[in-house]
């Protein structure tokens, strides 16, 4: 039922910081969208081995965008990188989205999350 499948991902989204989205895709199944740990800034998307560590997969990574203006005002933005690689660093400020098992980003979130 539609209002079971919304309950549960609101007490999903409870336990995590609010930078942490959590999309319910199947049962058991999830969409993550988090921001890069800093244990991760500066490695590529196989040093920081996401699916063999802890089951999830990579589906995008949005960076950060900054760029100025002619009259000198900083414009940061989002820009969604769907071309990547096992090659691809991992930067600061990005944004990781990732396929997999609410089990394993449980893994993944004490190590590298803040919690609320």
């Amino acid at each position: 039922m539609p209002e079971d499948d919304s309950a549960k991902e609101f007490v999903s989204q409870l336990q995590f910081s609010p930078q942490v989205r959590v999309f319910n895709v199947a049962n058991g199944t999830d969409i993550f969208r988090f921001p890069v740990p800093d244990s991760m800034v500066g490695k590529t998307l196989k040093d920081a081995a996401l699916q063999s560590r802890f089951g999830l997969s990579v589906i995008c990574v949005v960076k950060a965008d900054q760029t100025v203006n002619d009259v000198g005002i900083l414009s940061v933005g989002l820009v969604p990188e769907n071309d990547i690689s096992e090659d691809t660093i991992i930067n600061d400020g990005d944004i990781l989205i990732c396929y997999g098992s609410e089990k394993g980003f449980l893994k993944l979130a004490p190590i590298t999350l803040p919690r609320q």
